[in-house]
Formats: C-alpha cells, structure tokens, sequence
C-alpha cells in the first residue's frame, strides 16, 4: 500500500516551481514460515525548478528516505541532492535527474541506538551513492 501527498507551487508565470513529494509506503510479504513481514519506506522529495528557455527548465532536488523493519522500527535515513533538467513539449515531456548521497546517513542498531554507517553513507543493499532518474510523460 503506498500514500502520496503531492504539492506544487508556480511562480513568476510558471517560470519559477517549487514542488514537495510526500510518500509512505507499508509492505507486506510473506516469509517461507508462513510468518508475514511488514516493512515500511517514508521518504520525501523537494525541488525547485526554472524554467530558462521555451519548454527547458533546470533544477535541483532534495530527497531524504526513511526504512523501518517490522513498519515501526527506524532502520535508517540517508539523504540525496542533485540537479535535474526538464523538457515539456506539446505532446510529451522529459525529465533527468542526478542524484549523490551526502554523507550524513543514520543507521540504527536493534535497539535503535543511532550510529553514522560508512562514514554517513548508507550503503549495500539499501542505497547506491548516485542515482539518475530519467521519467517520461506522454500527453493524451
């Protein structure tokens, strides 16, 4: 099951947008002992965008992501910034991004006592240092 909230503001003739992502994100699956696992992703995503020319805007976002085991027990935070660029035509758009994690990550141990992973960094199976996104859209 996942929840959105999804806000934007325009300014300056829809040159200038600020945009916020808010998600929640609770998993369910079952485990070979019958047993089910819950596990939940809280993150969320801010950016602000101008656009420069006809149809290009540029930008740069902020997104900081939250695990937890068992959907109650904080597993971790790590945190990304990045630029982005954007093209919108009539009938499609386009948007890339670059992402870096900064090395401010938490990680929690059992007993949920905070301790920095990798010098900040949350790495392994759980995030990668860059991420780039690339998200069409087709007007219809």
């Amino acid at each position: 099951m996942e929840w959105k909230i999804l806000l934007q503001k325009n300014w300056l003739e829809d040159r200038l947008v600020w945009a916020l992502n808010i998600n929640y994100e609770l998993e369910f699956e079952k485990e070979e002992e019958g047993e089910w696992e819950r596990d939940a992703v809280f993150e969320w995503f801010i950016g602000i965008s101008y656009r420069f020319i006809r149809n290009w805007s540029a930008g740069l976002e902020f997104w900081n992501h939250h695990k937890f085991a068992d959907a109650t027990v904080h597993e971790h935070s790590a945190y990304f910034i990045g630029p982005t660029i954007h093209y919108g035509g009539e009938r499609w758009w386009a948007s890339i991004g670059f992402l870096h994690q900064l090395p401010i990550g938490q990680a929690f141990s059992q007993d949920n006592q905070e301790f920095a992973a990798h010098d900040g960094y949350i790495f392994g199976d759980e995030h990668e240092e860059y991420y780039v996104r690339l998200k069409l859209g087709f007007n219809f």
